[in-house]
Order: structure tokens, then C-alpha cells, then sequence
């Protein structure tokens, strides 16, 4: 067999996206400790607004900061595996409201659910949506940040690079809505998700991996330019490792404050579990990020 990426042979490619395969023993354990931990969340938060519709399929749960004028995480969850949605997620409220961090969970963000443009469209109507109903929600809107996670990666990271002067309130105009990007196990270049089996869902043509890859966009990103951090689990595939460190470059060489880090002994499904850590290191990286404090400048593949 020829070679069609990288000197991957196509087998190999979908190896390195097949995470059920590689980690099948693992995954359903994974997606019952996900279950009972967002069942959890939503036994914990009980002021929490659940199935905010906010049209052309998008859907939030939304669980609310103690304080008023909290900063506020968007999490735009990811889908490489068996379809799940935001219920499966509310984990994430577990770690971050303790912190003082406001959470709304998407759906109707994921490329293969939706495809990879409305997937992006859907992000940044999520965003204006949180904006618009910042006083009503109890939070900052100059204090949003996104949270991705896999494929949820795509829109997250595509949406920083923007023009939001098209997108006015009001009078008012926007600059940069999105003060700052954690990616976990992000998928940032197209290329290779076009030519693997996960494409028989994306539906990605040879235009539209290149006009929407974040790694190509994210030199374009408006200034004020986000803090950006990204993480990936040791033990997953090379391919996501070099996901990580292709966006990471590509967002240093464009400015961004950025921290990128290997996370020892974890795996796809086990960096995702962290959220739901209130004392975790995920956790706390994005608390700094967060509240602003300074990031750690390392890149460590």
C-alpha cells in the first residue's frame, strides 16, 4: 500500500484515530465513570438551566458561579468515538464552579455531527449567545473562554480567528469576544482526518482542509490575541502529539501566550476524566488561564 500522509499507510492513519480500537478495554469504562460523574454535576448544581435552546440546533446547559460577574467556560465538547453530548460532559461544572467559573455546555459544535462549517458557525452563535445574556447569566462577557476537547477542537479554535467587527451588537463593536483557548487533545489539522475513515462522517473535500484547518488559521487571529492552553495525554497517538505541537508552533509564531504540555501516564479518555477533578492538574491550568494569572511558557512533546 502506498503512503498517503505522513508515511502513514491508510490502515495506519485510521489506527491513529481510532481511539476505541486502540483503547476499546478502556472505553467503557471511560464513558460509565463519564455518565455517573455528570450525574453527579447535575445533582450538585440544581440552579443549573438545562436544554437552553438557542436555534439551527444549538443547544446549551448552563451551570452558574456562586458570585456574580463570573468569568464564564464555554465547552465545546469533542466525539472521536460512539455519539455523546453535552449531558455526558456536566463533569466539567464539577471541577470549574468550585473555582468560581461559570460553565455552559454545547451541543451542535461537533463537526461530524453537524459538519465542520456549521460546526464553526454554531461556536461563534454560542458565543454572541453568552454575550448577549451576560447579565442575565451572572457573568463577564469580557472574561469568556473556550474548552475543547478532540474534534471540539475545531470550531473552538477556528473561532478565534474571526472577524467579529462583522458581528456588531448594537451599536456596539465587537473585537475579540474569546479572551483565551484550553484545548485537550485537540484535532487541529484536517488533512489527515479527510483521508482516515473518519471522513465518511466529516465530508471533507481537499478545499475544505485547507481553508479550515486552525493550525493554518490561527495566524490570522484579531488582536487582542488569547492566552492558549493546550494539553495531550502521553500515552495517545503520535498523531495527536503532533497535532498539539503544529497548533503550538503555529500559535507562538503568531504571538499567543501559550502553554503546551504532555501530560505523564494519561490517555484520551482519562485527560478528559481530570474536569471533574476540582484539585487536578487540567484543572487548575485552566483556573490560571482563567483568572489571568501568568502561564508557564513550556512546550513539552
Amino acid at each position: 500500500m502506498a503512503s498517503i500522509f505522513l508515511g502513514y499507510e491508510r490502515d495506519e492513519l485510521d489506527q491513529q484515530y481510532d481511539l476505541i480500537g486502540r483503547f476499546g478495554d478502556q472505553y467503557d469504562v471511560f464513558c460509565r465513570l463519564f455518565e455517573s460523574l455528570s450525574d453527579q454535576a447535575r445533582a450538585a448544581f440544581p440552579s443549573a438551566s438545562l436544554d437552553i435552546d438557542c436555534g439551527d440546533g444549538l443547544m446549551i446547559d448552563f451551570y452558574p458561579a456562586a458570585e456574580p460577574a463570573a468569568p464564564v467556560v464555554l465547552f465545546l465538547h469533542g466525539g472521536l468515538w460512539r455519539a455523546r453530548g453535552r449531558r455526558d460532559f456536566a463533569m466539567a461544572a464539577t471541577g470549574l464552579v468550585p473555582h468560581g467559573a461559570s460553565v455552559a455546555i454545547a451541543d451542535g459544535c461537533l463537526p461530524q455531527d453537524v459538519g465542520p462549517e456549521a460546526a464553526v458557525e454554531n461556536a461563534r452563535c454560542a458565543i454572541l449567545w453568552l454575550r448577549s445574556h451576560a447579565r442575565s447569566l451572572g457573568i463577564d462577557r469580557e472574561r469568556l473562554f473556550l474548552l475543547a476537547h478532540g474534534l471540539g477542537a475545531i470550531p473552538a479554535a477556528i473561532a478565534l480567528t474571526t472577524d467579529w467587527s462583522l458581528f456588531g451588537e448594537g451599536e456596539e463593536e465587537i473585537v475579540t469576544p474569546v479572551a483565551g483557548l484550553a484545548a485537550l487533545s485537540g484535532a487541529f489539522d484536517l488533512e489527515p482526518l479527510r483521508l482516515c475513515f473518519l471522513n465518511a462522517a466529516l465530508q471533507l473535500d481537499a478545499a475544505m482542509s485547507a481553508t479550515l484547518s486552525p493550525a493554518h488559521l490561527i495566524v490570522s487571529m484579531p488582536r487582542p490575541l488569547p492566552a492558549i492552553c493546550l494539553a495531550v495525554g502521553e500515552r495517545e497517538t503520535d498523531e495527536f502529539h503532533r497535532n498539539m505541537l503544529a497548533f503550538a508552533l503555529a500559535a507562538e509564531a503568531a504571538g499567543c501566550h501559550l502553554k503546551a504540555r504532555t501530560h505523564a501516564g494519561h490517555s484520551h479518555f482519562s485527560l478528559l476524566a481530570l474536569l471533574a477533578d476540582p484539585s487536578s492538574s487540567i484543572t487548575n491550568e485552566l483556573i490560571a488561564l482563567v483568572q489571568g494569572h501568568e502561564l508557564d511558557r513550556a512546550v513539552l512533546i
